[in-house]
């Protein structure tokens, strides 16, 4: 009985075209033609940062830091990390079932960010619809969960 393989020749390399050694070498060159310009990008935005700090309309911030009462800077940033804490834990809430703590505060930076470049807001929402989204609920009800939170966190406009 002769099995399958025993005629069968050696499987030759399936070289296609422009994917040898030369590729891999353009490869590599184009890598560190990306690497150089990452770099020098990098170098001039420091550049710049130095030169608007120390001459220019930067110089004034530069100078406050030398009056900054440094000893409050640790609870400023635990009450701030509490603050995104807390709004993971209100959308846990209006989302209804259990979300990761850390994957939903992560989210809550996102959504802060995001509020910073649209207006009224909407960054948040989308941020937040599409996290509860992703994370199983159903788009109508991760869009009422977010509209709870929106209407929670507004001020209160009577009389």
């Amino acid at each position: 009985m002769e099995t399958i393989t025993a005629g069968a020749d050696p499987a030759a390399s399936a070289m296609l075209p422009g994917l040898g050694a030369d590729a891999a070498t353009r490869s590599l060159a184009q890598r560190i033609g990306r690497a150089r310009w990452a770099v020098g990008g990098l170098l001039l935005t420091v550049l710049t940062a130095a030169a608007l700090a120390t001459a220019g309309p930067l110089r004034p911030a530069l100078s406050a830091l030398g009056h900054m009462r440094w000893g409050f800077l640790p609870s400023l940033v635990l009450l701030s990390l509490l603050h995104y804490v807390c709004s993971a834990v209100a959308l846990r809430g209006a989302a209804g079932r259990p979300l990761p703590l850390i994957r939903t505060t992560m989210t809550q930076l996102t959504a802060s960010a995001a509020n910073r470049v649209t207006p009224g807001g909407l960054g948040a929402a989308a941020v937040n619809t599409r996290y509860l989204v992703c994370r199983g609920l159903p788009l109508p009800r991760a869009a009422v969960a977010v509209a709870v939170l929106q209407v929670a966190a507004s001020p209160p406009t009577c009389c």
